[in-house]
């Protein structure tokens, strides 16, 4: 009973991390032809602000490599239009879920092109293992040029000419030859057989189901792999990202699955829906209601916390005001008789005339002095004290 009751307590389950469940590697297979499934990925951004845009054949494993100074949209379909232009238009193109794949110009730009665009699940790099693990290597390669006092730009076609020509270790093949089906000349000596029976595509199926199998085996071993048994209609928690040291590790609003795609699941609560891979749900056992009054009450509790904010704090680098109270020495106003920041008389001295002192440091509205009961009597008035403002508001006044 109190196991239970624990594992349908919501603030119980959200605060427990639990074990890292993940679910068996599923390995892509092999493409048919060359350059017809691409992955792309981007690297940076390093200390020259530049990016690099990595476009790689899941096939042969040719790398296209090129230096962006942003990753807007635009300057990316215009490379990859370069790229395209040397390599051939794919048939798929493989990307994660960043700002350029999300606009309306790269859909514009598949669509131009012919090409079918394929998003990986968010929050999920290994989907895009092609690229990732060529990104790896390449960013080892930026490092140790840098170690070495050596330019990385100057440095990342000598890179790539050996990384080409070099065999890959999955499917024995240099991509180079993979893609074109001729070898490369890198200035070494050949020393593979003149004529081999096996065509190359023979050995490179062969060759890379053996590699993935083992990768496989070795990774589900290696991370106590088992099937998720989440299914639709559960009801789960998400992970969310640790903020701070009371930050949960996975959020209290309880999401319902609606699909299942292999490991890719779809939850929805309310009109919101999110999708991710399996590891990031936590299934909780009870029957709880789902419903948008949780999200409308989390709305108001962040214009309270917003409102409680400005209250505390009434003047930002924004508005840059400082609160004036109504008796403060900024709000009264100052009689034009008196110079300011100089002591005034202390004894009244009745004159014919006064003459106003026109300081342009203070525009305090002038106040008129009270006026007696009876017009002929004049009884003596008390001189009014300078009062002048800190020297920290000059800069709200002006």
């Amino acid at each position: 009973m109190v196991e239970e009751t624990v594992k349908s307590c919501i603030p119980c389950q959200a605060s427990y991390p639990g074990p890292k469940a993940r679910e068996p590697i599923i390995s892509t297979p092999l493409p048919s032809e060359p350059w017809s499934a691409l992955a792309l990925d981007f690297a940076g951004p390093f200390l020259s602000g530049d990016y690099l845009l990595v476009v790689i054949d899941e096939y042969s494993r040719f790398p296209e490599v090129e230096i962006i100074s942003s990753t807007s949209a635009k300057i990316v379909t215009r490379k990859l239009e370069t790229i395209f232009s040397r390599q051939g238009i794919p048939k798929t193109v493989k990307t994660d879920n960043g700002p350029p794949f999300h606009g309306q110009e790269f859909s514009h730009f598949a669509t131009q092109f012919g090409f079918h665009h394929r998003k990986i699940t968010p929050l999920w790099p290994e989907a895009n293992g092609e690229a990732e693990r060529f990104m790896r290597t390449l960013d080892q390669n930026i490092r140790s040029s840098t170690a070495a006092n050596l330019n990385w730009k100057t440095q990342l076609p000598t890179f790539l000419r050996q990384y080409r020509g070099t065999p890959h270790s999955s499917t024995g093949v240099s991509p180079f030859e993979a893609l074109t089906k001729r070898k490369m000349n890198i200035g070494l000596p050949d020393c593979s057989l003149p004529l081999d029976p096996i065509p190359v595509h023979t050995r490179m199926i062969h060759n890379d189901f053996l590699s993935k199998r083992k990768m496989t085996e070795f990774t589900d071993r290696k991370r106590h792999t088992q099937l998720c048994d989440i299914n639709p209609g559960d009801h789960v928690l998400v992970k969310q990202k640790k903020l701070n040291k009371l930050s949960t590790p996975y959020s209290p609003l309880p999401y319902v699955v609606i699909k299942k795609k292999g490991s890719m699941l779809t939850a929805q609560r309310g009109n919101h829906s999110i999708v991710r891979n399996s590891s990031h749900f936590k299934p909780i056992q009870g029957d709880h209601t789902v419903n948008d009054d949780d999200e409308e009450k989390e709305d108001d509790d962040e214009e309270e916390d917003g409102e409680a904010e400005a209250q505390a704090f009434p003047y930002t680098s924004q508005t840059r005001k400082l609160p004036v109270q109504p008796n403060s020495p900024t709000n009264r106003p100052v009689s034009p008789a008196h110079s300011p920041r100089r002591p005034t008389a202390m004894f009244h001295t009745p004159t014919t005339a006064r003459v106003p002192n026109t300081s342009p440091r203070h525009s305090q509205p002038a106040m008129t002095p009270a006026q007696p009961d009876r017009p002929d009597a004049s009884p003596p008035v008390r001189p009014q004290r300078q009062r002048h403002a800190p020297t920290y508001l000059e800069d709200y006044e002006r």
